[in-house]
């Protein structure tokens, strides 16, 4: 199956989704709320698996996606040294792999949605499975 252009549709709200990961994580007065203890980690992984679902729906080939998810990883890295430099923010360990854990998580699901819809549409097309 073929997204054709929606496949550039879903690219635009990946990226949409990075730049908003990397301004709420990197601009100092975006600190966000405490609503319980380690909820900033919640937060970290939360956004990253919603970044790694969205890949296999953004990258047509498996190679494409594998760089995508060790590209992720990359930029939680990334964001955490950034933090170390950054007034009212620090480095954690803690959210890095939180952020890992979220990036694994959300591509299985990403992963596994994919497949079950590829395969939809395939017994659809095919008239298979009605």
């Amino acid at each position: 199956m073929d997204f054709g252009m929606n496949r550039f549709w879903v690219r635009v709200v990946w990226l949409v989704g990075l730049v908003t990961v990397l301004v709420g994580t990197l601009d100092p007065a975006m600190a966000p709320p405490s609503f319980f203890p380690g909820f900033d980690k919640v937060m970290h992984g939360g956004a990253f698996a919603a970044l790694a679902a969205i890949v296999p729906f953004a990258a047509a080939r498996t190679g494409s996606r594998s760089v995508l998810f060790a590209g992720l990883l990359l930029v939680g890295a990334a964001i955490e040294v950034i933090q170390s430099s950054i007034p009212a923010r620090s480095a954690s360990f803690l959210d890095f792999s939180a952020d890992a854990l979220g990036i694994a998580l959300g591509a299985l699901v990403g992963l596994w949605c994919y497949q079950r819809l590829i395969g939809y549409f395939s017994a659809g097309a095919t008239g298979a499975g009605r």
